[in-house]
């Protein structure tokens, strides 16, 4: 069934809007995927500040090349769906591989754009296995503690060796 003029012209503002307002873009290829895994990674997408938008290829390629982003637009094959991350930056990502990990063959993350440019498959993995934004602050912490710990144990050390060498004398005289 065709689509109208005025369907089309609807569908790629809402897109433009959905490009112009998320923070990071997924693709996706789907091919084969049931309607209840999708509605299951729909729902994780939305509990994670995300939106999975299934459209033509052709109105999407419309509503990409007016957001002029850096790098070369990709060739998408096969059923495509977007991915649009609104709230956290590697959420959407990382739900998305997931569901990859869950339904190998079925879903396939193919790349997307961050940061205003194309990024290519691998650089949106890098994106989804990168832990979360807590994890990083907990790590910093703890390297940024390191150096007073180290201090600190050697401090004690110095200490324990003069309560040590105290025992012994105190040994050797009785």
């Amino acid at each position: 069934m065709a689509i109208s003029r005025t369907k089309k012209e609807e569908i790629v503002r809402r897109l433009r809007e959905c490009f112009t307002q998320s923070h990071i873009v997924a693709f996706v290829r789907f091919g084969g995927l049931g309607v209840a895994a999708v509605s299951a990674l729909r729902r994780k997408l939305r509990d994670a500040g995300a939106e999975y938008i299934v459209a033509k290829k052709t109105l999407a390629r419309r509503a990409m090349s007016e957001m002029r982003y850096a790098g070369e637009q990709p060739q998408l094959e096969g059923e495509i769906a977007f991915v649009f991350g609104y709230e956290d930056i590697v959420a959407p990502v990382r739900e998305t591989y997931a569901a990859e990990k869950a339904h190998k063959q079925l879903v396939t993350l193919l790349g997307g754009v961050y940061e205003r440019a194309y990024r290519g498959q691998e650089a949106m993995r890098t994106l989804a296995t990168t832990p979360p934004r807590e994890v990083l602050l907990g790590q910093i912490v703890g390297l940024s503690a390191s150096p007073i710990r180290g201090t600190i144990n050697v401090l004690s050390e110095v200490l324990r060796n003069t309560v040590r060498t105290l025992a012994a004398v105190a040994q050797s005289k009785s």
